[in-house]
């Protein structure tokens, strides 16, 4: 339908355009193109995957440079592990009881996670899942490298510096097969990939095991506080690697700590809008001026109960509010499976208030 003679048609702004195309335009760390959906999965790649994808390929046509082919077997060996870690979480996820109805591949795995596991041991070994799979994946290439007779330089390899083993690799009979470049590539791409993930940094596997065992352990400081020390640890981890990156001349290095250090600003940002306001220094600062009776610890108490009532129905409301913006800019189609109970759950409340 027109806009009426005279109304200039309202125009998509450019958030309600980035969410269109890429999934979440508000937030950069989880922006992503829609593939489609398999098994229920909403398959998402991450624009930093394309664009690496492009900027290897581009570096690879000058002539002293690795050349296309086993530029391109390089990618499509990395894209394999990705796709195998990421069959592993999701599977790993849903046979421990969690739910995962989401995947966004970049260079290094899936920045999606697993939800609702029945305890922090169920979360931790979904966490993990992808790493497994990851060095079987190198363990079996690796296998298959050893039978092929590929020499001892272009096994034992330089996770920095692959391309050095790359140029040892031969068969006994001198020749350098295109199969034998897929093999090495295979399992160059598992060992860098698993070896990366074992940083501190989120979304990487190491940081999403910590965090599950930090939030569930008996005595251990909760969801929000787990989240809080494992993102301060990877924003630390991130500057790190970046320092070491550019110490060593690797660019490989500096991006992934760029990437996961905003990751875990990320983090942070999203637990300040979701926590609860009042801190224990805010309630000592109140009983040193109200007294410290029973009566008055009592009051306090009732006051802090009151605010972190009011601070979750402020999040419940405003994820509702982001979850009909989603609505409104990608469709019904586009909700998660979580998105969807929250609508349920909005919906049920809206029929049994009062009228």
């Amino acid at each position: 339908m027109s806009a009426p003679r005279g109304e200039r048609a309202p125009s998509m702004g450019w958030s309600r355009l980035l969410a269109r195309a890429l999934g979440e335009g508000e937030n950069p760390v989880r922006w992503g193109p829609t593939l489609g959906r398999v098994a229920g999965v909403r398959v998402r790649v991450h624009v930093v995957l394309i664009a690496w994808i492009a900027l290897v390929l581009i570096a690879s046509l000058p002539h002293d440079a690795l050349g296309i082919v086993p530029t391109l077997l390089g990618v499509l060996a990395l894209l394999m592990v990705l796709v195998v870690r990421e069959f592993a979480r999701i599977g790993a996820t849903r046979a421990l009881g969690g739910e995962a109805d989401e995947s966004l591949l970049w260079p290094l795995g899936s920045v999606a996670g697993g939800r609702e596991f029945p305890s922090w041991r169920h979360e931790a070994m979904a966490a993990g899942a992808p790493t497994l799979a990851g060095v079987l994946v190198a363990l079996l290439a690796l296998a298959g490298l050893l039978v092929a007779g590929a020499p001892r330089d272009a096994v034992l390899l330089n996770p920095l510096h692959p391309a050095r083993a790359l140029a040892a690799l031969r068969t006994p009979g001198g020749t350098q097969p295109v199969w034998l470049l897929g093999v090495w590539w295979t399992y160059a791409g598992g060992m860098i990939v698993t070896l990366l993930n074992l940083a501190p940094m989120m979304p990487l596997d190491a940081a999403r095991i910590a965090r599950a065992y930090l939030s569930r352990v008996p005595g251990g400081m909760g969801r929000h506080g787990a989240t809080r020390v494992t993102a301060i640890a990877g924003i630390v981890s991130g500057l790190g690697m970046v320092a070491l990156g550019s110490l060593v001349e690797q660019a490989t290095l500096v991006g992934v700590g760029v990437l996961g250090a905003l990751a875990c600003v990320q983090e942070l940002r999203q637990l300040r809008f979701v926590e609860d306001p009042v801190s224990p220094d805010a309630g000592e600062f109140a009983a040193s001026l109200h007294g410290s009776g029973p009566d008055a610890r009592a009051e306090r108490e009732a006051d802090r109960r009151a605010e972190k009532a009011e601070a979750r129905e402020q999040s419940e409301r405003a994820e509702v509010d982001r979850v009909l913006a989603k609505i409104s800019a990608s469709g019904m189609d586009s909700l998660t499976r979580s998105e969807r109970r929250t609508l349920e759950r909005e919906t049920a409340r809206k029929r049994s208030g009062p009228a």
